[in-house]
């Protein structure tokens, strides 16, 4: 990892790397993004990628990568009364490649450790529309999923804005599996439940709960569904949680 580290500082090799991961070629494309990954995993590298100047950039690959799955769920969302209401379209990331796989993962998981200590980061992806991707990612499976939660944390920890447009999308609500029933919804809460399957998953997800317990419209969300359903999963949640300390 030093020599990556050290080819990262040299001038004009980080733009180089970003600039070819979006290349329409294949044989451009492919290893650059897989550079990309291995720099996300380690924190001098990250540094050196300068994401904080680069969000634009990072969003356009996650879109890149993500644009052509499968559709799974469309919802409108916003303001209904809005002459061009905002879609929410949740794809399915389930049957990515395996290295296209390993690649999303670790951007997203890269990300959100430099979210954890960098606010600017959160609400440069809030305003360049990550919401789009990280929807998708956060109903996948493992380790995609769990490193889309733990951005989802990080986000709605540093930014109000984030906090309330994840509200508004629903994201907190789904990971108590409420969501409106579609011919995807069962998979996808399956992916959910099989998520917090992980230690570090419930972790985020208990903090992700915990800063929208007094949110008004989480609670209008959460009240749609069965009472009973929603306190066990909540309870199953906090409990598997605290069982890990």
């Amino acid at each position: 990892m030093s020599t990556l580290a050290t080819l990262l500082s040299v001038p004009g090799a980080c733009d180089t790397f970003w600039r070819e991961s979006h290349s329409r070629r294949e044989d451009i494309r492919t290893p650059a993004r897989s550079i990309l990954a291995r720099a996300f995993g380690h924190p001098i590298c990250r540094k050196r990628l300068r994401l904080v100047e680069r969000t634009k950039r990072l969003v356009g690959l996650l879109e890149q990568m993500t644009e052509n799955e499968k559709e799974l769920e469309t919802w409108d969302v916003g303001d209904p009364s809005a002459s061009e209401p905002e879609h929410l379209v949740v794809r399915d990331l389930t049957n990515l490649a395996p290295e296209s796989s390993r690649v999303l993962t670790a951007l997203v998981l890269g990300t959100a450790l430099e979210t954890i200590s960098d606010a600017e980061i959160a609400e440069a992806l809030h305003r360049l529309g990550v919401w789009k991707h990280l929807s998708s990612a956060l109903v996948a499976r493992p380790p995609l999923s769990c490193a889309a939660l733990k951005l989802l944390r990080a986000m709605m920890q540093h930014s109000r804005q984030a906090l309330e447009r994840a509200v508004e999308y629903g994201l907190p609500a789904w990971l108590l599996q409420c969501r409106e029933t579609s011919d995807a919804s069962d998979d996808l809460n399956a992916n959910v439940k099989t998520t917090l399957y992980s230690q570090d998953a419930r972790d985020d997800a208990c903090q992700v709960l915990g800063l929208v317990a007094n949110h008004g419209a989480f609670h209008a969300a959460i009240d749609a569904f069965d009472e009973g359903s929603v306190l066990r999963r909540m309870s199953q949640v906090l409990l598997m949680a605290s069982d890990g300390l």
